[in-house]
C-alpha cells in the first residue's frame, strides 16, 4: 500500500533523453511504496525528447521556446498537484537513493535538501566540487547564511511553506535561482535539514559548457542578497533601538 501525501518530482531537462530514459524507471523504482507524480519540464530540447519518454506515466511539458533552469522549475510547481514538492537534475547528477529519506524527513521540517560538504557525503570528481565548496563559503560570508550547500539544487520543500516565498523574485536565471531560494528559506526561519549527499553521474551527454557566465550570475547574484541583508540588518537594528528608546 502507498504511503503518505502526494510527492511532485519535478525534472527540468534540456536535450536529457537518453538519462531521462534511465531516470525515470529509477524513480518509480525507488519511490514504489510512495504517492508521487513526476513531472518533465522539457525546455525546447531538440534531442527528440518527447518521444524517447511518451510511453512513460508522466506529465510532461514542453516549452516551444527556452526558458531556462529556473522558469522551468517554477512552471513545474505550479504544474503540480503534490503537498510535497522535489526538485532534481535530469542528467543523474542527484542520486535517487536520497528520495526517500527526503520525503520522510519532512514530517519534521519545512525543507529538506541534499549537500556534497557533510560528513558521510560522496562526490565525484576534486576540482568542481572544490571550487563549489570554496564559492559556499563565498555566500555565507557575503549573505550570512548557516548552510552547507545553496549550489546543488537537489531540495525538497511542503508546499505550504514553499508558497511564502516569492517565485518571480527567486526563480528566474540558471542555478542561481537556488541561493536566493535557500536565502529566503532561511530569512523566513525555516527549519531546513541537509542530508549527506552520494552524487550520481551523468550517463549520456554533457553538462554546462559556459562556466565564466555561470560564475559571473551566481557571483551577481549573491552581491545582490549581500545588499539586500545589510538592509535587513539595518532595519532590524532600526527597529530595536526604536524599541529601547519607547521603553526608556
Amino acid at each position: 500500500m502507498k504511503k503518505g501525501p502526494l510527492v511532485s518530482i519535478i525534472l527540468p531537462a534540456y536535450n536529457e533523453r537518453d538519462n531521462l530514459k534511465w531516470l525515470i524507471p529509477d524513480i518509480s523504482k525507488i519511490l514504489l511504496n510512495y504517492n508521487y507524480e513526476i513531472i518533465v519540464i522539457d525546455d525546447a530540447s531538440s534531442d527528440g525528447t518527447r518521444h524517447a519518454i511518451s510511453d512513460f506515466n508522466i506529465n510532461y511539458q514542453y516549452n516551444y521556446k527556452r526558458q531556462g533552469l529556473a522558469n522551468s522549475i517554477r512552471m513545474g510547481i505550479k504544474a503540480s498537484q503534490g503537498e510535497i514538492v522535489l526538485v532534481m537534475d535530469s542528467d543523474g547528477d542527484h542520486n535517487t537513493v536520497h528520495l526517500p529519506l527526503m520525503i520522510d524527513n519532512l514530517k519534521f521540517y519545512d525543507v529538506v535538501l541534499t549537500t556534497r560538504f557533510k560528513n558521510g557525503s560522496k562526490v565525484n570528481g576534486h576540482i568542481k566540487p572544490n571550487l563549489s565548496r570554496a564559492f559556499n563559503l563565498f555566500i555565507r560570508a557575503m549573505t550570512g547564511g548557516q548552510l552547507s550547500d545553496y549550489l546543488y539544487g537537489h531540495w525538497a520543500a511542503n508546499k505550504n511553506s514553499l508558497e511564502k516565498v516569492s517565485f518571480k523574485n527567486i526563480f528566474w536565471g540558471y542555478g542561481d535561482y537556488c541561493i536566493r531560494l535557500l536565502f529566503h528559506f532561511e530569512k523566513l526561519d525555516m527549519k531546513i535539514h541537509q542530508i549527506p549527499s552520494i552524487t550520481g553521474k551523468r550517463e549520456f551527454g554533457q553538462g554546462n559548457l559556459r562556466p565564466l557566465k555561470v560564475f559571473t550570475q551566481y557571483t551577481f547574484a549573491v552581491f545582490k542578497l549581500s545588499l539586500k541583508e545589510r538592509v535587513l540588518r539595518v532595519q532590524k537594528n532600526k527597529k530595536l533601538s526604536n524599541l529601547q528608546k519607547s521603553r526608556s
